[in-house]
């Protein structure tokens, strides 16, 4: 989930009585001033009302960062620089490392200031204010050799790759590199069972379905006083979801099972509102060949691959219309994302309760189902609608590439 906060907005906040904090810092090295920020506030994360992330540009002032934010009690803050090794997706994703960002940890009252350096591979940093952060910093030093191998692995991979050599040499460095970071996070967690930075490393690593198991054998192992912060607070959470893994699991399959089954049926008809505010009814374009995609404004993926569906959706015009239904999202920032990836050409529903993703069994976004002008449905998995289109539709946009050679 991103949103994008605004200087004005930040003011805002302020005035509305959040408490003002600053992070200041010298960052050096950089070829791009630019910095995006991303602060997540622990206390919202459950809380539908509330904003959990915010996402702001910072542009650094000779070299000198300064921020106001607004902090009621916990937050992490994630500095991205532009001029780094991380690389910002068409959605929004940023792509890197852990050692390609300055990651802060923030209390209610705590100011914090930096000295952070790009070395042309790593995020070298220093940071005072906060004993969280000071601990986790401590960390990504110990780590920074073996970034920088892991870096330099990765960059001989590529020279390898384009100059047609076998991988093997960048690939047993980067295995290496790999190897050593594991091992001295490992060490870490093992001997710092007391503090709230494990359990955060602890998420990182093993959180997200990454490897249950391991997860939740820490369980009994952290000191209370870790599990009654925000970050064990955020663990246990993910401990919760981990136990209910297997059991969410067999139901995925079942729905899994269920969508598929839709395959040569007609498709369940539905009518929800469209942006505009008016009434849309599926069967109201029997005849035609229909394409919906289920997705959310929260769904990186749903947002990189949005630009291809645009791009189908004009290929195809002559034969198809595409209907997007969001769903387990928010009217506002649904409408925000509808103008920020230009979809004013497609058809935009939104599932207010999810009542129709329910009717057709859909459990990730993006999820896609091709109706037939009979109304029969086509339902896809992953990304093979763009597949099936050319399957269906790219026959006679190529017999005419091969008449127009021939001319």
């Amino acid at each position: 989930m991103k949103l994008f906060l605004s200087s004005a907005l930040i003011i805002l906040l302020f005035a509305n009585g959040c408490t003002k904090q600053t992070i200041t810092g010298v960052f050096t090295g950089l070829q791009n001033d630019t910095l995006i920020v991303i602060t997540k506030d622990y206390e919202s994360r459950n809380n539908q009302d509330k904003e959990y992330a915010f996402r702001d540009t910072v542009v650094l002032e000779n070299g000198r960062f300064y921020m106001n934010f607004p902090c009621e009690n916990f937050a992490e803050v994630e500095i991205f620089p532009l001029g780094g090794q991380a690389k910002v997706r068409p959605s929004g994703i940023i792509a890197g490392y852990e050692s390609d960002l300055i990651r802060l940890f923030v209390s209610k009252g705590e100011n914090l200031s930096f000295n952070a350096h790009y070395d042309g591979l790593v995020i070298h940093f220093s940071v005072r204010g906060s004993e969280f952060s000071e601990k986790y910093c401590k960390l990504h030093t110990s780590l920074v050799p073996h970034y920088s191998k892991r870096s330099e692995a990765l960059q001989t991979i590529a020279r390898l790759r384009d100059a047609g050599e076998p991988l093997t040499p960048g690939q047993d460095s980067l295995k290496g590199a790999m190897t050593s970071i594991k091992a001295i996070r490992n060490d870490f967690v093992e001997n710092n069972l007391d503090s709230p930075v494990t359990a955060f490393v602890v998420l990182r690593d093993y959180g997200n379905g990454i490897d249950n198991e391991r997860l939740m054998s820490y369980r009994d192992r952290f000191a209370d006083k870790v599990l009654e912060t925000p970050i064990g607070i955020e663990y246990l959470r993910s401990v919760a979801n981990a136990e209910k893994a297997g059991e969410m699991e067999a139901a995925a399959r079942i729905k899994e099972e269920a969508f598929l089954a839709l395959k040569g049926k007609p498709a369940p008809d539905f009518t929800l509102k469209t942006s505009e505010g008016k009434d849309f009814t599926l069967s109201s374009l029997k005849g035609k060949y229909v394409v919906l995609e289920f997705w959310g404004s929260w769904c990186g993926w749903c947002l990189e691959s949005m630009p291809e569906l645009i791009k189908y959706a004009d290929k195809y015009r002559d034969n198809i219309v595409v209907v997007t239904i969001a769903w387990d999202d928010k009217d506002s920032k649904w409408r925000r994302a509808l103008v920020d990836f230009k979809m004013e050409k497609l058809i935009n529903l939104f599932d207010a309760d999810g009542a129709v993703a329910a009717l057709y069994n859909i459990q990730a976004s993006p999820t896609h189902v091709i109706i037939t002008p009979e109304g029969i449905a086509d339902p896809q998995q992953d990304y093979d609608v763009f597949d099936r289109l050319d399957e269906l539709f790219g026959k006679g946009e190529v017999e005419e590439e091969i008449m127009f050679s021939l001319k």
